[in-house]
């Protein structure tokens, strides 16, 4: 029977609906079924190529960007994750002209699209970036490789140095600006948080004052939005040039002084110089060269904070940079010294294995390097935080050599021996064929070694090799679709040798020759990070006799990141009151 005649009640809906199916429907654009079939692909580099294509230049492409992102990234953030994102992110930087902007603004000022709202602030940061390359290095590659590069190493001041002069020549009457303000005033804290990075990319004068307003707003609220509280007092901080910390009643006295003579401008030419110049390097920043055994090493840090003094030890391969701003509540008790470890290649004279030509990472000389650098800062005792496996067996190793130097020792996820990796490996593994994701699973294949010497799994080019790294890297992190992740690894990561080895001696039992320290001892653990055994990390506990665990159900390997107020809050229980033991006075 015709549906029709089902119910005679509706029957000008039915006519309705016929003489809707007989009029002819737009031609889909090319994009529209590139999308459509790719953006479902077990493969990111697919799913990310499909939403590049978008042209973003129509309402219907825009849409389309908003139905991926509200719609399909909640549903599978480790499919939508970062990587794709940025997609999205590359295909908004397109959205020129007064009906886009209209379309952009509804999204910005409507009560949903919480994914597509900090999309759009992000796609305003790569374009900044994008049109400050283009317009310094031309049709140059060179020139263009260069400036991408400065981008990348510019912070603060120097950073807005070099990008104010094209954010005035591409928008002249701040219209881009507008996003960020209405972001800043949305009521999703996660859209906020984007809107202050925004803030950072396109610096100007009146952020000061919304930023301060917010300052005083989160004050009585910070347990609850502690991250949105320290990425509003970096900003400021970052901004002003001014350090008034947690003090909200300081920082407006500031601005009333000097809001009408103050201006970036001024700050620039006082503040910056050589913008351009690649060595240059903003921030109390300690240089020690070190010879040991014919082999010599130069090793950096950055000082900041007051009180107890902690070496922070990051991940190799990755600038300390990506500790700030989370490190901001534990530099209020700490002089925080974040070191920058060195390459394979900043090392001179290491001596490579018989078999294979490897080099083996020299933990001990990079250990004795760190030691001689504190003691030159008029340091005899100091704190050691440690993050991941690796920066781990660093600060264990020494914890043991300079024990009457090493007071305290915290340790993000930590792993007991080296033989722990490939049981990592395994759990990746496992975690990748649960969720049905070829990309981990094959990834954890493809750093697993046969014994015929070669990976069970190896990539067929380039584009599935990133594709199988970022895939088993995101398990690292509790939600692997913040776009952060991608600013982080973009802003920090160290290009280095690959030919990193661990030697199979560093473990835990031999390097305190069996005797475990009398020291305190804190274990932060990440459940969500699938490359972190829990039974290995119950091992390393239960060996030292002051330990302390500090579970965080709600992250992965970056629990300052995930819940910085617990965060900080575990780290003053250990370094809030401690004071030194020597009599001396620190050196600064």
């Amino acid at each position: 029977m015709n549906p029709c005649l089902k119910n005679i009640r509706i029957p000008f809906l039915c006519l309705l609906l016929t003489a809707s199916f007989q009029l002819p429907l737009p031609a889909a654009e090319e994009w529209e079924i590139v999308l459509k079939t790719n953006i479902g692909s077990e493969y990111s580099k697919t799913r990310y190529d499909s939403l590049k294509q978008v042209d973003t230049s129509t309402s219907r492409g825009l849409k389309a960007i908003w139905n991926v992102l509200d719609r399909l990234a909640p549903r599978d953030p480790l499919r939508y994750d970062w990587y794709v994102k940025q997609g999205a992110y590359e295909a908004l930087m397109a959205a020129e002209g007064e009906d886009a902007d209209k379309e952009i603004l509804k999204i910005l000022k409507g009560s949903k699209h919480e994914n597509s709202k900090e999309a759009i602030i992000h796609s305003l940061i790569y374009k900044i970036r994008q049109q400050f390359e283009k317009d310094k290095g031309g049709n140059e590659e060179r020139k263009v490789e260069h400036y991408k590069e400065l981008l990348r190493r510019r912070r603060g001041i120097q950073y807005f140095a070099l990008v104010l002069p094209s954010i005035r020549k591409h928008d002249p009457e701040k219209k881009k600006f507008e996003w960020i303000t209405t972001a800043f005033q949305d009521s999703s804290s996660r859209v906020r948080l984007a809107a202050l990075q925004g803030m950072l990319a396109y610096p100007d004068k009146s952020s000061i004052k919304l930023l301060l307003d917010n300052l005083r707003k989160l004050e009585k609220k910070k347990s609850k939005y502690y991250s949105e509280w320290i990425q509003t007092r970096f900003a400021l901080e970052t901004l002003t040039g001014q350090y008034y910390r947690d003090n909200v009643d300081d920082w407006f006295k500031w601005w009333d002084t000097v809001k009408d003579q103050f201006s970036l401008e001024k700050r620039i030419e006082e503040e910056a110089p050589d913008p351009e110049n690649l060595s240059a390097a903003p921030g109390d920043r300690r240089t020690r060269v070190v010879r040991s055994g014919g082999v010599e090493v130069t090793v950096n840090m950055k000082v900041a904070g007051e009180g107890y003094p902690l070496l922070v030890l990051p991940k190799r391969g990755y600038s300390p940079d990506y500790f700030r701003p989370y490190f901001h509540g534990v530099e209020e008790f700490c002089k925080v010294y974040y070191v920058q470890m060195p390459r394979i290649q900043d090392f001179k004279g290491l001596a490579r294995t018989t078999n294979g030509n490897f080099v083996i990472y020299p933990t001990e000389i990079l250990a004795g390097a760190l030691a001689e650098l504190m003691k030159t800062s008029g340091l005899d005792e100091f704190a050691i935080f440690a993050h991941g496996p690796g920066a781990s067996t660093l600060g264990m190793y020494m914890a043991s050599k300079f024990s009457s130097s090493v007071t305290r020792l915290i340790m993000v996820n930590p792993a007991s021996a080296g033989s722990e990796y490939s049981k990592a490996i395994k759990n990746v593994e496992r975690e990748g064929r649960k969720r049905k994701n070829p990309e981990v699973y094959n990834g954890a294949n493809s750093i697993m070694i046969g014994q015929d010497g070669k990976p069970t799994y190896e990539a067929q080019d380039d584009a599935e090799r990133g594709g199988l790294q970022r895939a088993i890297g995101n398990l690292a992190f509790a939600d692997p679709s913040r776009p952060e992740i991608g600013v982080s690894r973009h802003l920090n990561s160290i290009a280095g040798d690959p030919q990193v080895m661990n030697d199979s001696k560093w473990n835990l039992k031999q390097i305190f020759k069996y005797k475990a320290p009398r020291l305190p001892v804190m274990i932060m653990i990440g459940q969500l990070d699938f490359w972190t055994p829990v039974a290995d990390v119950t091992k390393v506990t239960k060996f030292f006799t002051r330990s302390y665990v500090a579970k965080f159900p709600r992250s992965g390997q970056y629990p300052f990141r995930s819940d910085p107020y617990r965060f900080t809050k575990e780290m003053e229980k250990i370094l809030g009151k401690a004071k030194l033991r020597s009599k001396g006075k620190k050196k600064d």
